[in-house]
């Protein structure tokens, strides 16, 4: 038994209609400055529920 299976017309290539490339994204620094705001306030987040789960759980 193959571990792979054999492709169709030995295609490799996407069956898209038409090849398209990943657009350039610019980076701002406001894209990047909010990025790492919205990163700090998951974190404390977590750290908040991990500290409440574990003040919870003994008292």
């Amino acid at each position: 038994m193959p571990l792979f299976r054999k492709r169709r017309f030995g295609s490799r290539r996407s069956h898209g209609a038409t090849p398209r490339l990943m657009p350039m994204r610019r980076h701002s620094r406001f894209d990047d400055w909010l990025n790492r705001c919205v990163d700090i306030a998951v974190v404390l987040a977590l750290l908040v529920g991990v500290i409440a789960l574990v003040v919870h759980l003994l008292l």
